[in-house]
């Protein structure tokens, strides 16, 4: 019995997090009167996603980011908002892989360089005169990765089934200013 419960364990901790999506060196500046958020994510398990692609399927990567003013007996406000959309596939005519971000196409000839052209972001997210003195701000930034070629029929019956690739994480970064 321990070693069944062990061995789920390891399933859960190493499988089960396979695609994890990282977020690191995650800071936020004023440079030009802007709230400035630069960050730089790590897909692991990038042969997975490869493999994945090279199949003929595409990926999404969705990233919310959002700074909001923390409120002690209300709710959180919400100061500022970004979404970035990437689209990663792979064009089976000219053997590329495809990256769409922020509806911009660029092609790449192997996927190691697909990846790690958007490992770093930098974005702004409005004007800085939005944060005021002495207050605690969050900075939370949502990811998943998702294929959505799944048909809509198989979803429904599966409605209890999570058909994310990875995700959907949630950072969260406490600020006070």
């Amino acid at each position: 019995m321990k070693n069944i419960f062990l061995f789920l364990l390891m399933y859960f901790v190493f499988i089960g997090n396979s695609l994890a999506f990282e977020i690191y060196n995650l800071s936020i500046d004023n440079l030009n009167g802007n709230i400035n958020l630069d960050f730089q994510i790590n897909l692991n398990e990038q042969d997975i996603l490869n493999k994945y692609v090279d199949l003929g399927d595409s990926i999404f990567i969705d990233i919310k980011v959002e700074v909001v003013k923390s409120k002690i007996l209300f709710f959180d406000s919400k100061i500022s908002e970004k979404k970035v959309n990437i689209v990663i596939k792979k064009d089976m005519i000219k053997n590329e892989y495809v990256l769409k971000k922020d509806g911009i196409k660029r092609n790449y000839s192997n996927f190691t360089t697909l990846v790690n052209s958007i490992k770093v972001f930098k974005l702004s997210l409005g004007p800085w005169y939005k944060i005021d003195k002495g207050f605690t701000y969050k900075v939370i930034v949502e990811t998943e990765i998702t294929a959505r070629k799944i048909p809509n029929w198989l979803k429904k019956i599966l409605f209890f089934w999570n058909f994310n690739l990875s995700g959907p994480y949630y950072y969260e970064m406490e600020i006070n200013y």
